[in-house]
């Protein structure tokens, strides 16, 4: 898997079709907004399959911990 954190933006690509993440938990805890016109109606994570791999992506708000932080979520989740 490859992660990508911007100041707006993260990035999980390359994530195996067969590994399942719990990604509201994840969502949850990084306190995730859900951005009106950016993703599906009631969604708060995008999604895509490139060359048999998913990759997801999320914007980032105010009120999501630190760069180390996220990166302590995402690695508690299987994310790493």
């Amino acid at each position: 898997m490859r992660i990508t954190i911007s100041e707006k933006r993260i990035d999980v690509a390359d994530i195996p079709l067969n590994m399942r993440i719990a990604w509201d938990q994840v969502l949850d805890e990084l306190n995730a907004p859900r951005v009106p016109g950016l993703y599906q109606i009631g969604k708060r994570i995008g999604e895509k399959i490139i060359d048999g791999k998913t990759s997801v992506y999320f914007y980032r708000s105010g009120m999501m911990p630190r760069e180390s932080e996220i990166l302590e979520i995402l690695k508690r989740h299987g994310v790493e």
